[in-house]
């Protein structure tokens, strides 16, 4: 690989930005890398009928642009996620597979453990694919409120390599792409500090991140019990109307399910290209619940025009446990 290019000096600094300046000279260098193929492990996620494997995703820092952690790395490290497994295929010859997760947001409840947050800013899938215990997983043409801020992502991609103990390896990077004038409030500052590629098109962030496994003693990635779901329900959009997903539960006698601690949802999932239909699944996500505070009903907002496959298959969440399936 070359990397190679020009540089100038002079000119005025506007944050990180060089106005003006004299051409100086070239460079170029040429870099060779060489890859092991060590024997891979096996990819650590998998679903059962009483439990989906789940982490913990936390202390996301954003070095890159140099000047993102003095605005707003606070913002970043409060981020807690749980994600959890929805779809995993088995591995082929090569020890590829693909995957889609589902991620909430969670907070330190007062004794220190981890909890569903209902009331957080993300809900979001992430599909991709493995070799070995190597990921990569991505969403697309999505707001993700980072701080109270709904920032419209092009891209958003994890990278890494997940250990048995869920724990992913030294290397893990994270790489957002947003319009960066798309950004409510702060948009055009940022092109003025210079933080927008091509000046002022896109801001480009890249950073990492650690995970921990999801504690045993949470339910978030269980099956409860107690609770059906009664019927699903489904309007196809169009091109000038919105369609829906509906999903209605029942409890038996006794049982309970209050949304005032957890966070349901419905996801849908391309079955051919193993991918989840791209949503903004926060927005487009309204719970109801009963009248003694038990979930009553989840439905799925599908925005007219979306474009949808010819088999679509819709997962109903609790948390982050895929809790019934369904073609669609």
């Amino acid at each position: 690989m070359t990397v190679s290019g020009r540089y100038y000096t002079g000119g005025w600094r506007i944050g990180n930005l060089s106005l003006g300046g004299r051409f100086a000279g070239r460079f170029s260098q040429d870099f060779q890398f060489r890859v092991n193929e060590p024997a891979l492990p096996a990819f650590p996620l998998k679903i059962t009928p009483e439990a989906a494997t789940a982490l913990v995703w936390t202390r996301l820092a954003a070095p890159l642009p140099t000047m993102l952690p003095s605005l707003n790395q606070l913002g970043f490290d409060y981020i807690y996620w749980i994600i959890g497994a929805v779809e995993v295929t088995p591995p082929d010859a090569a020890g590829q597979g693909r995957c889609v997760l589902w991620a909430i947001g969670a907070r330190q409840a007062p004794n220190g453990s981890l909890a569903v947050d209902p009331a957080s800013d993300f809900t979001l899938p992430l599909s991709g694919r493995y070799q070995g215990s190597d990921f990569i997983l991505a969403n697309r043409r999505f707001k993700m409120a980072i701080t109270g801020i709904p920032i419209p992502f092009n891209l958003f991609e994890l990278r890494g390599q997940l250990g048995s103990d869920l724990i992913v390896q030294p290397g893990a990077t994270t790489f957002a792409d947003a319009k960066a004038l798309s950004i409510p409030k702060f948009g055009p500052y940022l092109v003025i500090a210079g933080l927008a590629n091509n000046w002022w098109e896109k801001l480009l962030v890249a950073g990492t991140y650690i995970t921990r496994p999801y504690p045993a003693g949470g339910a978030a990635n269980l099956a409860p019990t107690g609770i059906t779901v009664e019927r699903l329900g489904y309007q196809l959009p169009t091109s000038r109307s919105d369609g829906w997903v509906r999903a209605v539960f029942h409890l038996e006698p006794g049982a309970a399910y209050p949304l005032s601690q957890h966070r349901p949802g419905i996801l849908l999932v391309d079955p051919e290209r193993v991918e989840a239909i791209l949503l903004d699944y926060h927005a487009c996500l309204l719970a109801q619940a009963d009248d003694d505070g038990n979930l009553h009903s989840v439905r799925l907002l599908i925005p007219k025009g979306t474009h949808l496959p010819s088999r679509l298959r819709a997962y109903v969440m609790l948390d982050v446990f895929p809790f019934h399936q369904q073609e669609l």
